[in-house]
């Protein structure tokens, strides 16, 4: 399970009132997804979750700089078969998920550096 650090937890998906705690698939099939809060979780097939811990997460203050190039922790085949690329922050350890063809600038949510996200394609 990963945790998906958010800095506003969405309502849950299917009672619309409690904070989201989860973000699974709707069904054993994958082919929905929602946000679940606890309570809604329970009623799901228990297989299903948690695919996701969702966190809430105030980032870090950006502090600029020269950035620093993230750690790739993806290699060629997860990201095409998978659809899906982490890149780590050299200082922290932060793991942030990025696009599959991401060559950009970002700041480091848990300790506000700059980093360098390198393309792999």
């Amino acid at each position: 399970m990963k945790d998906v650090k958010m800095a506003t937890l969405p309502k849950c998906d299917e009672c619309k009132t409690n904070d989201a705690m989860y973000d699974a698939p709707a069904c054993k099939y994958g082919r929905s997804w929602g946000y679940w809060c606890e309570t809604c979780a329970k009623k799901v097939d228990a297989d299903l979750l948690p695919a996701s811990k969702l966190v809430q997460h105030t980032p870090a203050e950006a502090k600029g700089g020269k950035p620093k190039l993230a750690k790739e922790l993806s290699d060629m085949e997860a990201v095409v078969m998978d659809g899906e690329r982490e890149v780590e922050c050299p200082d922290c350890g932060c793991i942030r998920r990025v696009e599959p063809d991401a060559d950009y600038e970002f700041d480091c949510e848990d300790c506000g550096i700059r980093l360098k996200c390198a393309s792999i394609m």
